[in-house]
């Protein structure tokens, strides 16, 4: 069964697919243009309403320089990367606390699925399940505990692609846990994120999870440093 437990997932560090991010701008260049281990580029991200937002992310190789890294982002050639991230962050306003974090991660022969709560986790050495459901639709996975505030579970390639796919026709989705939490979030209009998302899954020939739909879009991006390495 999923449990409560002491709200310390926080916005100011994302704590998933392994590694510790701050949403901070400063402070992660070197002088060469030569980013610290670990550096994250945002390269899309939308509201889906009060506090709530999708993003894609990609983890840059330590050889990559940040000049690159602008170069070849959303509507770059080269989508060059470590790891590939699509979030749904649900955050309240004027806190740094996260309500929710869904990911999907990508990285060379490793497909993840993963939540954080502040208000519900596996306990440490259980076991839980999560169920996507949307439209027609159900998704199934087996979760456990990675990290003290959050659930994960592998899944194939193959199962990758038809999430992304089912993610892709529907308007919204459904996330219900074995502790007895439901949660509702929005899927309307967010072919951009899954796209994206492919495209660097795609470009760094870590498996085939789809082909994008439509031309690459143009988001803000911005250069995040990754508090602790991987």
């Amino acid at each position: 069964m999923i449990t409560k437990f002491l709200p310390s997932f926080r916005f100011a560090i994302l704590a998933f697919a392994g590694v510790c991010f701050s949403l901070s701008v400063a402070g992660h260049a070197s002088a060469n243009n030569t980013p610290a281990t670990g550096t994250t580029v945002t390269d899309l991200k939308q509201k889906m309403g009060k506090n709530r937002f999708w993003m894609t992310m990609r983890v840059l190789p330590p050889e990559t320089s940040i000049a690159d890294a602008r170069a070849n982002g959303v509507d770059g050639p080269n989508r060059t990367a470590k790891r590939c991230l699509l979030a749904y962050i649900e955050k309240p306003r004027f806190r740094k606390k996260i309500k929710l974090a869904f990911i999907l991660s990508a990285e060379k022969d490793k497909f993840l699925v993963q939540s954080g709560s502040a208000e519900w986790n596996l306990p440490a050495d259980a076991k839980g399940s999560l169920d996507l459901h949307a439209g027609h639709w159900t998704h199934h996975f087996n979760m456990k505990q990675s990290k003290f505030d959050e659930i994960t579970a592998t899944m194939p390639e193959e199962e990758m692609g038809s999430l992304l796919n089912t993610l892709s026709r529907n308007n919204e989705g459904t996330l219900d846990y074995s502790s007895g939490k439901f949660v509702t979030i929005p899927l309307k209009d967010i072919a951009p994120e899954l796209d994206d998302f492919k495209s660097c899954v795609q470009a760094n020939h870590f498996g085939n999870v789809g082909e994008p739909t439509s031309a690459p879009a143009k988001g803000k991006r911005h250069l995040i440093r990754m508090d602790a390495p991987f």
